[in-house]
C-alpha cells in the first residue's frame, strides 16, 4: 500500500540521490513563487524541468518533447487554480514548510519503484519523472501525456545508461578544399545517418569543440544551426544541442532540395572520373547499404 502510516513522512529522502534531493527543493520555490501553500505533482515536474540533469534532458529530447513547450503547458494548467489567484498564499508560503499532497507522495514512491525496477538502489531525475506519469491522476501526468510521454513510451527510451555527451570523435581535413563549417556538418549528417548518433545524444559544447579542432566558435556554431535547421539536431538552451528524434523537427520543403539537384554534381563528378553508369550505380548502392536497411 502506497504510503503506509508506518513509514517515516521523509522515508523517500534516504532512497533519493543528491540530484533528486535538488529537485526537490527547486520544485518547492516553483509552488512558493507561484503562491500555492502544498507542493504538488505539477511543481514537482517544474522543479524537474528547472535546470534538467543531463540524463532527464536525453529522455525529454528522446520522447520529442521541448523543455519549454512542458513548463508552458504545466504553468497554463497551474494558472487556473484558485490557490494560484490567492494573494494570501503566496504571503503564508514557505518553501520549508510546504506539505506534500497525497499524489505527489504516490509519485514519490512510485519514482523509488521504478529505480528499482532498472537494479539502481537510488531514485534519480529520470525516476522521478516516471512516477509522475505512473501516477496517472495529476495535471502533471496530463502535461506529460499530452506531450506523448506515455508510462511505456518513457521507461523504454530511459532504459540503459543515458549518457551526457556523444562519443563521436570530429576531425578536420585541412587540405579539403571543403568549408570546415561543411566538414563538421557532414562528419555529424553522417553519424546519425548509420547510427553512431542516436536521437537524444548530447553534442559537444560549442566552444569546447571549437578548442579541441583549433577553430573559432563561430564556425562551430555555424555548423550547429545548419544541422539544426535541417531537422539533424535540436538546440534547448543552454541546456545543449542534441540529435532531434525521427520527426521531431523535420525540415520544411523551402530546406530540403530535389534529390536529382543533390544528386546531380556527384554525377557530374562521377562523369569526368570516367566512372560508367554501372559503376555509379554500384557505388550509390555501396554508400546506401549502412543507412538504407533495404538497400541490400
Amino acid at each position: 500500500m502506497l504510503f503506509s502510516s508506518q513509514r517515516r513522512p521523509d522515508w523517500y529522502r534516504s532512497r533519493f540521490d543528491p540530484e533528486a534531493l535538488k529537485v526537490l527543493e527547486t520544485a518547492k520555490r516553483e509552488a512558493t513563487r507561484l503562491g500555492f501553500g502544498y507542493l504538488g505533482p505539477e511543481h514537482l515536474l517544474l522543479g524537474l524541468l528547472g535546470d534538467p540533469h543531463p540524463g532527464l534532458s536525453r529522455l525529454l529530447v528522446t520522447l520529442g518533447i521541448r523543455v519549454t513547450d512542458l513548463r508552458t503547458r504545466v504553468e497554463r494548467l497551474l494558472s487556473g487554480s484558485r490557490l494560484a489567484r490567492d494573494p494570501t498564499h503566496k504571503r503564508r508560503a514557505k518553501p520549508k514548510d510546504l506539505p506534500y499532497t497525497s499524489r505527489t507522495k504516490k509519485a514519490f514512491e512510485l519514482a523509488v519503484d521504478q529505480a528499482r525496477q532498472s537494479g539502481e538502489s537510488m531514485a534519480g531525475p529520470v525516476h522521478l519523472l516516471l512516477g509522475l506519469i505512473a501516477e496517472g491522476r495529476s495535471a502533471a501526468q496530463e502535461a506529460l501525456v499530452g506531450l506523448g510521454a506515455t508510462l511505456e513510451k518513457a521507461r523504454s527510451a530511459a532504459v540503459g545508461p543515458l549518457p551526457i555527451q556523444a562519443p563521436l570523435q570530429i576531425t578536420i581535413d585541412d587540405s579539403s578544399e571543403r568549408l570546415i563549417y561543411d566538414q563538421i556538418v557532414e562528419q555529424i549528417s553522417e553519424a546519425v545517418a548509420v547510427g553512431r548518433l542516436r536521437p537524444g545524444d548530447r553534442l559537444s559544447a560549442i566552444r569546447p569543440l571549437a578548442d579541441d579542432l583549433g577553430i573559432a566558435p563561430g564556425t562551430v556554431a555555424r555548423a550547429y544551426a545548419r544541422l539544426e535547421a535541417a531537422g539533424v539536431v535540436v538546440t534547448d538552451g543552454a541546456r545543449g544541442t542534441f540529435v532531434a528524434a525521427p520527426g521531431q523537427q523535420a525540415p520544411s520543403d523551402a530546406r530540403h532540395p530535389p534529390m536529382q539537384e543533390l544528386l546531380r554534381p556527384v554525377v557530374v563528378a562521377a562523369f569526368h572520373l570516367g566512372v560508367t553508369p554501372m559503376e555509379l550505380r554500384a557505388a550509390l548502392d555501396a554508400a546506401m547499404r549502412d543507412i538504407f536497411s533495404d538497400a541490400a
